[in-house]
């Protein structure tokens, strides 16, 4: 059957239909595709984002103690009961870089990842090891 053969009525219903079926097909498409987008993104973030906060907090707690250790290697700094709440939070921030090591140590999934945490471990006890011997000598000795 031809199109043009088609009173003019059933011409638009038919390319209507057709229109509306074509539609149909595209949302149908775009909804699993939408699906199995969705599977994946979270399926990576199940996998990578623990790793990104547990990293975040990493970097947070040795920033921070570089920060207590600097104040604390303050040679003007001279108030003992502010060097001690210094030095609390100087621990208390060593504490949190074992727990953020260790939760993204857990975390990592690839051999080459696990490579570079291999890598930088021994940096990050050499750093720890030298800044707990400053701060801790020169508070200390003012305390």
């Amino acid at each position: 059957m031809r199109i043009e053969t088609l009173g003019m009525r059933r011409q638009v219903v038919l390319s209507s239909v057709v229109s509306v079926a074509i539609l149909a097909a595209v949302g149908v498409s775009a909804a699993f595709s939408m699906t199995a987008l969705s599977r994946v993104a979270t399926a990576a973030l199940d996998v990578h984002l623990p790793a990104q906060e547990a990293f975040a907090a990493l970097r947070l707690s040795m920033a921070s103690i570089d920060g207590a250790a600097g104040k604390l290697l303050n040679s003007r700094l001279s108030e003992a009961a502010l060097r001690r709440q210094l030095l609390d939070r100087f621990r208390q921030d060593l504490a949190r870089l074992d727990d953020a090591s260790a939760r993204l140590e857990h975390t990592l999934t690839s051999p080459a990842l696990r490579a570079v945490w291999g890598e930088l471990v021994p940096v990050r006890d050499a750093w720890r090891s030298s800044a707990e011997a400053s701060s801790v000598t020169r508070s200390s000795g003012t305390s």
